[in-house]
């Protein structure tokens, strides 16, 4: 999948003296709970989520066993119920789980028809009483377990149970002998069935709520709350754009930059994204479909750096959510913090050396030449009285990118530039300056769980009334264009891989854009052996340990 974004160079024409940076533009009317990205779960994302639990949950009850039941005593005689295990178990004949609306609920899992036969040891102090096997016959039970999600400690994301219902037609237990006082076997008998329906009215409810709540908790929090965008230094290409789509023409077909490239790339492996919960989650309706809304902090930092000193403003809907299990809604918000990195860190400068570069650009980039096209003797008015020597050329925003998502426009990204142009050491100094405007393309295309983009200037023009000087702000625009296309794309060509969420891998990346935020459609594959693991570990060890004394 492809997506098209339209960037605008916002630059006004004047001369300046100094390097002096503007307050940026950003609106600020943002708000700390407002997610700069959103984690919206589909009905399709919740159905493959039953999919893949049904037979790993009927697996795990079938092989269920618990040590130690009840034990208790009766006129002055002692018994104890040990072994519980499933001889038989008929799966739920209806499964469901659905999302809810305007509730303290979010996702209702509910099952009816579900059987199961458990047999057990009695031991007994009753003379009369043998030793034997119990057997217990529970039909048609019928559950229900509400879950939420919600904003728990250290701003992560928190699983609670909200509901939880057993009802059961009949519970028969019956013994091996019937030998014995009648009066005393009933009474056993009752004893046994008591404590045995308090322990699926009160304790599997009980243990769901507390540890099922904690295991869940902990099975989210497989997901990172902070990802690294890309890879280390050492692993991104170093090749420059290859990119040859369709562009405006270039006087300038070689350039060389210096090492800003390669701390540009040095620190985009620092770069992270923060995904921690900002508040509880909903659940929301889109014309026949529902998803759950998990709002995340979104904000893209350089690990050990300050936050942007600005928050995203509310998301509006997405226009569809019906076919992938995931989506994923990124504001400009994000963008926006990403690009507020780069500039509050010099990572946008480029600076190219007219010594260094190719004959073209070195060619431009001198106080004087024989052939007359060079920044020298276009401009004879500001370098007059110069040495002949090569120029430094400085390129750098003033003030910090705006980035606005624009729907089926693409998006939008103000970048104010500033040019520089240096003379050569010991006696640097700045000989002349000037802003740009232009205009720009990126296109950003997934592949499975990789995203990669590539950015093309087109059209970048100054503005000048002085038309002896169009010669020379062409190609100030063509070398500037070229270096701010070069950089970028050392970063978008490499692109990133979607990490695995601890719980699952992403396949089948969606992405278009919508008013205000790009929506990424996702497929899971989720990680059978952790599932299988936590419900392993919740039924096995933390409900078929009975402490309490039913």
């Amino acid at each position: 999948m492809g997506m098209i974004l339209m960037v605008s160079f916002v630059i006004c024409l004047h001369a300046t003296d100094a390097y002096r940076r503007k307050p940026c533009l950003l609106d600020g009317s943002g708000g700390p709970r407002n997610p700069g990205i959103a984690l919206l779960v589909t009905n399709n994302g919740f159905d493959y989520l039953m999919r893949v639990m049904s037979p790993i949950l009927n697996r795990e009850i079938a092989r269920f066993r618990m040590p130690f039941v009840a034990s208790g005593s009766s006129f002055g005689k002692s018994y104890e119920v040990q072994d519980l295990q499933v001889d038989r178990y008929t799966p739920p004949r209806q499964v469901s789980l659905t999302l809810v609306s305007n509730s303290p609920t979010h996702l209702r899992l509910h099952g009816s028809g579900l059987s199961v036969e458990l047999s057990a040891y009695l031991s007994s102090s009753f003379l009369l009483v043998p030793s034997q096997n119990i057997y217990f016959d529970l039909e048609n039970v019928v559950f229900t377990v509400g879950f939420a999600i919600r904003l728990g400690p250290a701003n992560k994301a928190a699983i609670s149970i909200t509901e939880c219902d057993f009802d059961y037609g009949a519970l028969d237990v019956s013994r091996d002998s019937s030998s014995g006082s009648g009066l005393i076997g009933s009474i056993v008998d009752n004893v046994i069935q008591r404590k045995l329906r308090s322990f699926f009215d009160d304790k599997v409810c009980d243990v769901l709520r507390s540890k099922g709540s904690e295991k869940l908790t902990e099975w989210i929090g497989r997901i990172p709350t902070e990802i690294r965008l890309f890879q280390k230094r050492s692993q991104m290409s170093m090749q420059r754009s290859r990119y040859r789509g369709k562009r405006a023409s270039r006087r300038f077909t070689t350039l060389k930059l210096d090492n800003l490239m390669g701390q540009l790339l040095a620190m985009a492996s620092k770069l992270a994204l923060d995904l921690h919960i900002v508040r509880d989650a909903r659940v929301y309706s889109a014309g026949t479909s529902s998803y759950l809304e998990i709002p995340l902090n979104g904000q893209v930092r350089i690990i050990g750096a300050p936050k942007v000193p600005f928050y995203p403003k509310p998301m509006p809907p997405p226009r569809r959510v019906q076919y992938h299990h995931l989506y994923v809604l990124i504001s400009d918000f994000t963008l926006n913090s990403m690009l507020y990195q780069l500039y509050a860190n010099d990572l946008l400068n480029v600076i190219i050396e007219g010594s260094r570069s190719g004959p073209e650009v070195g060619e431009f980039l001198q106080t004087s030449c024989n052939g007359g096209r060079c920044i020298g003797t276009l401009l004879p008015a500001v370098f007059r009285g110069q040495k002949r020597q090569h120029l430094q050329m400085r390129v750098f925003p003033y003030t910090c990118p705006i980035v606005k998502i624009q729907g089926t426009k693409g998006i939008a990204v103000d970048l104010a530039l500033t040019v520089q142009f240096y003379s050569q050491p010991p006696m640097r100094k700045m000989l002349y300056t000037h802003n740009l405007r232009g205009t720009g393309r990126m296109e950003i295309h997934s592949k499975m769980n990789r995203v990669t983009g590539k950015f093309t200037s087109l059209n970048m023009q100054l503005q000048s009334k002085v038309k002896a000087q169009n010669e020379v702000f062409d190609l100030i625009s063509d070398i500037t264009s070229s270096a701010i296309e070069a950089k970028a794309n050392q970063v978008l060509e490499t692109g990133f891989t979607i990490p695995s969420l601890g719980i699952a891998q992403l396949k089948n990346l969606f992405i278009e854009t919508e008013e205000g935020a790009l929506l990424i459609g996702v497929n899971l594959i989720l990680n059978t052996a952790v599932i299988e693991n936590s419900v392993s570990n919740l039924l096995q060890k933390q409900m078929a340990t009975n402490n309490a004394d039913y």
